[in-house]
């Protein structure tokens, strides 16, 4: 299960923002906990963490969360933010550009040539009114593993 965080922070405080962010490493501790990592887009801190599943993340809410907001001193920094649970439906190809050193997704190639033909065949028009989605570069001082 993956938990996505996105917060609105206004530029003047994006440096106390990462800064807390260091904080989440503690994170690593949690049963259950598979990674984390995130950096900006725009005025927006986005952070996706893998668990194991659901219980591992309300352990971790209810046990290690708290401790390590309060020390991150983060909920000044950003004036909002959502959390949305995802489960895994299906991968999307990635693959690496050898004249980077940044691992790139096949996101636009799968927009652009597959999704297509599946929204179609899926009907998907009848279910939902839009896809949404974004690649984010990490920051490496956010990564906890």
């Amino acid at each position: 299960m993956a938990k996505l965080i996105k917060c609105q922070v206004p530029p003047r405080n994006r440096t106390e923002f990462s800064v807390g962010q260091q904080y989440w490493k503690q994170t690593n501790a949690a049963d259950g906990f598979i990674f984390q990592l995130g950096d900006w887009t725009k005025d927006t801190a986005v952070i996706l963490a893998l668990w194991k599943d659901e219980a591992s993340i309300e352990s971790f809410m209810k046990t290690l969360y708290d401790p390590i907001a309060d020390k991150a001193q983060q909920a000044n920094c950003y004036s909002s933010k959502s959390v949305n649970y995802l489960k895994r439906i299906m991968d999307i190809p990635a693959y690496l550009n050898s004249s980077t050193t940044h691992a790139k997704l096949a996101h636009r190639r799968y927009l652009n040539n597959e999704f297509p033909l599946l929204k179609q065949k899926a009907h998907l028009d009848r279910h939902m009114q839009d896809v949404d989605g974004f690649t984010v570069i990490t920051e490496p001082t956010w990564d906890v593993f």
